[in-house]
């Protein structure tokens, strides 16, 4: 049924008829891949959520597929680890992204006179740092386990865009800009030699619009249990639940909504619990299009609402996320390191995010080496110094670079 959409204060709204029930199409679960870097997933299972249904959460246990992608984010106190929302990998290099209010408390450890506004945030050292980890899939969990030392991914730094001041008291005393212009932060995390396998969740920054009537999942971590921990061995025994919610979008917001949602989103009719915070907003097509932000849970005059950014309207995106391709969901750019003065050579040599990174290694190869952009789709051979470093699968091709595409030759 064709529908008459109309604009409104920067708001796309519904009219007032709907599809009838055997109008809407059937629900279908999504199939969400999540790709080691260096291998293709044989199989995406359906995210299914049972007799639940749309709109309640639901348990998902994928512990060798979205799990490995999608973390809980955690600090401590005297008692222990406790969880504070949810990050996910994007790019094969151990960034994560979630939303800036879950860590905001590392930013405002920070001398605030030395971040620019306008600027990704520097990383912090771990001297300085916050207590803040992610905590790494660890496979099939039945009840209460203990959790390997190199589960706990330290948290170095983290990358966010500030805003200007606009207060002059402040700029007087020296202080520097502290509000972000997005919800969202890259999260850096160091990654243990024993760590556990990682992988990536798909990102579609252009080319997908929210339409009101859609339905999309949130994943997250809205419950996380600890008891014995050991702080100086970063062990502990735990119970966690990763949970999803189906829901349908009801209104957009291309401009924000007001103070409190200034970033370009939609929202959500669900029940997304707290501890979601961070975690991605997928579409039917399993690209990863928004991220939990905020929400509002079920009461007695009806169910929850949730906010999520909208990846493909906040112009802060790709000033965050430089390495992933904006178009192509699962693609990243980099660096490839290639021997000899020309890089004809495409089966040995390295990819990585840094330039400076690739420039060292250049300079450092015992061969004559050469700098060059370069594109790879996760998922597809490439040799990775972190994967070298980090894969349990001797049969996973580590020494060639046969899908990597070199975009420009020769950088300087």
């Amino acid at each position: 049924m064709k529908q008459a959409w109309r604009w409104f204060k920067g708001i796309f709204r519904r009219p007032d008829t709907v599809p009838t029930p055997s109008e809407a199409p059937p629900f279908v679960p999504f199939r969400v891949p999540a790709f080691e870097t260096w291998k293709v997933p044989e199989k995406v299972r359906p995210v299914d959520p049972g007799v639940v249904g749309i709109g309640k959460p639901f348990h998902i246990n994928d512990p060798f597929g979205l799990r490995r992608a999608i973390v809980p984010v955690l600090t401590t106190n005297g008692e222990g680890p406790y969880g504070i929302g949810t990050a996910f990998m994007v790019d094969g290099w151990n960034t994560y992204l979630t939303a800036d209010h879950v860590v905001d408390f590392i930013r405002q450890a920070m001398d605030s006179r030395k971040l620019q506004p306008g600027e990704p945030i520097p990383a912090l050292t771990p001297q300085t740092m916050p207590p803040a980890y992610v905590l790494l899939g660890v496979g099939m969990v039945f009840g209460t386990v203990p959790i390997p030392s190199d589960a706990f991914a330290q948290i170095y730094g983290i990358g966010g865009i500030l805003a200007e001041q606009g207060d002059p008291m402040k700029e007087m005393h020296g202080i520097g800009p502290d509000k972000p212009m997005t919800d969202l932060a890259t999260v850096h995390v160091m990654i243990g030699p024993d760590a556990p396998r990682r992988a990536s969740l798909p990102l579609r920054i252009k080319g997908w619009v929210p339409t009101v009537g859609e339905t999309v999942l949130a994943i997250g971590f809205p419950r996380m249990g600890f008891a014995e921990p050991d702080l100086a061995r970063m062990t502990a025994r735990y119970d966690e639940e990763m949970m999803g919610v189906y829901g349908t979008i009801s209104e957009v917001f291309p401009d924000g909504r007001g103070r409190e949602y200034g970033n370009p989103g939609f929202e959500v009719i669900g029940d997304w619990p707290s501890g979601m915070s961070g975690g991605p907003v997928i579409n039917s097509a399993g690209e990863v299009v928004g991220v939990v932000s905020r929400s509002t849970r079920p009461d007695a005059d009806g169910g929850g609402v949730g906010y999520a950014i909208w990846l493909g309207a906040d112009d802060m995106v790709e000033g965050l996320l430089p390495q992933i391709d904006p178009e192509e969901p699962g693609v990243r750019r980099g660096y490839a390191v290639l021997p000899g003065p020309g890089g004809e050579n495409t089966r040995e040599g390295a990819f990585v995010a840094d330039r400076a990174h690739a420039a060292w290694l250049a300079e450092n190869s015992p061969t004559p080496a050469t700098v060059h952009e370069a594109r790879h789709r996760l998922g597809e051979p490439t040799l990775d110094i972190s994967d070298k470093e980090a894969s349990p699968d001797e049969s996973a091709p580590r020494d060639v670079l046969t899908k990597v595409t070199i975009t420009s030759r020769g950088i300087e």
